[in-house]
């Protein structure tokens, strides 16, 4: 079961439909992955800590050009914010 956050973030901002909407316009540039954190795994416990987390929710957006220096936004957040991080990752794209 996922903590409260969770549920709140993909009944909000990870639902299909914006999903579909980001990707489209933002072409084949973007995939998007879920890491389920549900059932400790060591592996994805030790990629959260490597990207400086200790906890979730956690958004990370690995610019094509720049993937070493991934965009992180913790805990609560809006499709706004998603929005905001993807532009700025694109940009980066776009700068190299």
């Amino acid at each position: 079961d996922w903590c409260p956050t969770c549920k709140v973030l993909e009944k909000t901002v990870f639902t299909e439909k914006n999903m579909q909407e980001l990707a489209q316009q933002k072409g084949e540039e973007i995939q998007f992955i879920l890491v389920d954190m549900t059932q400790f795994d060591e592996d994805k416990q030790m990629f959260l800590t490597s990207l400086g987390s200790a906890s979730i929710p956690f958004l990370a957006v690995f610019p094509k050009n720049n993937p070493y220096e991934p965009l992180i936004v913790r805990d609560i957040y809006t499709l706004t914010t998603v929005r905001q991080v993807l532009e700025k990752a694109l940009a980066e794209n776009a700068e190299r």
